[in-house]
């Protein structure tokens, strides 16, 4: 009962995000040089390096041709870096944020996206995000934990 009561609050936070994200779809509110796919695989590069091409797809669900587009853009831009992997083949490159230029993306994108979200917590108080914060962190690393081992096929360090 506590669980649902639980997930249904978080769902109807959830609806109304993706509104907030579509919003940024056509507004101002992501630096306007990316789109919104770029965006995100710059983002889930800095959160989950070192990461793959054949990874990233398997998050997104998307085809080879489209991430190896989105790559290119963030590789010529100076936003991402490649290695050739250990492998003798060299086919794997894992990806990570180069500096300062990804940094200096993800920074923008932070500041636009707290500005997006801070309507979520207008009605707390000091004392309020005291007790939320340790909640908070507490789902993030629940949820970074099951994306390792469900999606990314990693095992805990």
């Amino acid at each position: 009962m506590m669980l649902e009561k639980l997930l249904l609050s978080v769902l109807k936070i959830a609806l109304i995000a993706r509104v907030f994200r579509e919003l940024q779809a056509s507004s101002t509110l992501r630096p306007p040089k990316y789109s919104n796919r770029q965006i995100l695989v710059l983002e889930l590069i800095d959160e989950f390096a070192p990461l793959t091409e054949k990874e990233i797809r398997k998050m997104l669900g998307l085809s080879a041709s489209t991430v190896s587009e989105i790559l290119k853009k963030l590789l010529e831009d100076e936003l991402i870096t490649e290695s050739v992997s250990k492998r003798k083949d060299g086919r794997t490159k894992p990806m990570a944020i180069k500096k300062p230029g990804g940094e200096e993306v993800l920074k923008t994108t932070r500041a636009m996206a707290t500005r997006r979200l801070s309507y979520l917590f207008a009605g707390l108080d000091e004392k309020d995000m005291e007790t939320l914060i340790p909640l908070a962190e507490k789902i993030a690393r629940a949820a970074t934990t099951t994306f390792d081992q469900e999606i990314l096929n990693r095992t805990a360090k």
